[in-house]
């Protein structure tokens, strides 16, 4: 009998790996909506530019499940052209909206430091998340999306170049974009 229980937890522990590696990286499963991993609730409208301007926003980019998307759905348009790229002017300025109820960050780092923040949203989850599918309250949710997210950043590009930017846990499944700032 014991042997028979511990196979079947055994089939059931390959089964659920199998399919969490069969799935896209957008349809991922995600454990990070809890402070320990160092998020916090937020909404509202983050920014890091100066208190009293006005963006000049010409562009939105879609947090969705591990992956930054310039569509509506949240999933990246093609994985096999890689990821995001969204193109403004010098003093143009992007908006990133929380689409996901999971934690994630818009965290740009100075290449040649590794450290230095160029800029960075910070690492939250929206306090009041979409309606999702759920396995396990809080660990296992289904990707769906908030059509009408009540979080978002927005940050102002003064610098014409090229920054890369990530989410501080997803970076490494691939939740990383690119911003070119041509001069105005």
């Amino acid at each position: 009998m014991r042997r028979a229980i511990r196979r079947g937890v055994a089939v059931a522990m390959v089964s659920m790996i199998v399919l969490g590696a069969s799935l896209p990286q957008a349809q991922a499963v995600h454990w990070y909506r809890n402070t320990g991993a160092g998020c916090s609730e937020a909404d509202g409208a983050l920014t890091d530019d100066p208190t009293g301007t006005t963006p000049n926003v010409t562009a939105s980019v879609v947090i969705g499940h591990n992956t930054f998307s310039t569509g509506v759905s949240g999933f990246a348009a093609d994985p096999l052209l890689g990821s995001p790229v969204t193109r403004i002017k010098a003093g143009e300025s992007i908006t990133w909206t929380w689409n996901s109820a999971h934690c994630h960050s818009v965290t740009s780092t100075d290449f040649s430091s590794g450290t230095t923040r160029i800029f960075d949203s910070g690492f939250h989850w929206p306090k009041v998340p979409p309606e999702a599918q759920r396995v396990a309250e809080g660990a296992l949710e289904y990707p769906l999306l908030d059509e009408t997210p009540t979080m978002s950043y927005t940050h102002t590009f003064d610098t014409p170049g090229s920054f890369g930017y990530f989410c501080v846990h997803h970076a490494l499944i691939g939740m990383n974009a690119l911003v070119i700032v041509d001069p105005a």
